[in-house]
C-alpha cells in the first residue's frame, strides 16, 4: 500500500510538474503576440497607443494572475478574450469582417482552465491576417449548451501562405501545448475538432463545465 502511495505522489508530481511547463511556455507566447501587434499600432497610428497601453495592461494581468490557477471564473476568460478582440480590431481596421456571438456569463461558479480559449482566438487571427487577401473574416461563437462550454471558430485560411511564414510557424507553440493542457486538466471531459474547407479553418471545442 505505501508503494502504491508513493507511485500515486510521484505521478500527481509529475502532472503538476508538467502542468506548470506548460503554461510557463503558453503565457510567454501570447504576451511576444500582443507586443508585435502594439509595434505594428505604433508604426501606424501612434496616438492610440495610450489607451492600447490601458488594454495591454488588463491583459498583463489577467496573464500573471489568472494564469497561476488551475480554474477560473469563465467570465473572467470571457472578459479578457473580448479585451484581445478589441485589441485585435483596431488592428485589423477596416480589413476585418468580424463576428462574435459570445454568451454572457455571469455565474462565477462557471469554472474553466485560464488561457485556454484565447489560444484558438489568437490562432484564428493570426492565420486570417497572414492571408494576402484584402478582407478577412472571423466568426467566434460560444455558448453553454447544457454542461458544456462551447466554442465555435473560424477564419480565413490560406494553407499555402501559412506553411512559408515564420509568424505562423511561431503560432503553433500556444496549440500543441494547450491540447497537452486539455488532456491534463480534463480528460476525456472535452472534443475538440479542428478542419480546414473552402478556405477557412474551422475550430469547434467542447469543455465539460467545471464548478466550484
Amino acid at each position: 500500500m505505501q508503494k502504491e502511495l508513493k507511485d500515486a505522489q510521484l505521478k500527481a508530481e509529475q502532472k503538476e510538474s508538467e502542468f506548470n511547463l506548460l503554461q510557463s511556455q503558453l503565457s510567454p507566447h501570447f504576451l511576444f503576440n500582443v507586443m508585435n501587434n502594439l509595434y505594428g499600432i505604433a508604426i501606424a497610428e501612434p496616438s492610440r497607443i495610450p489607451p492600447l497601453l490601458l488594454k495591454l495592461s488588463g491583459l498583463l494581468r489577467y496573464s500573471v494572475y489568472g494564469g497561476k490557477k488551475a480554474f477560473v471564473p469563465l467570465k473572467e476568460e470571457l472578459d479578457y478574450i473580448r479585451a484581445y478582440i478589441e485589441f485585435e480590431q483596431i488592428r485589423a481596421s477596416d480589413r476585418l469582417n468580424l463576428a462574435v456571438d459570445m454568451e454572457a456569463v455571469n455565474n462565477q461558479n462557471i469554472q474553466i482552465a485560464p488561457q485556454v480559449l484565447i489560444v484558438f482566438v489568437e490562432n484564428a487571427f493570426k492565420h486570417a491576417k497572414n492571408s494576402i487577401s484584402p478582407k478577412i473574416s472571423i466568426d467566434i461563437s460560444l455558448k453553454i449548451k447544457g454542461n458544456f462550454i462551447c466554442l465555435e471558430v473560424s477564419n480565413s485560411y490560406e494553407p499555402d501562405k501559412s506553411r512559408c511564414s515564420n509568424e505562423m510557424e511561431d503560432s503553433g507553440l500556444g496549440l500543441p501545448n494547450t491540447v497537452k493542457r486539455l488532456d491534463l486538466l480534463y480528460g476525456k471531459d472535452y472534443n475538440l475538432i479542428q478542419y480546414a474547407e473552402n478556405g477557412f479553418y474551422y475550430i469547434e471545442l467542447n469543455l465539460k463545465c467545471k464548478e466550484k
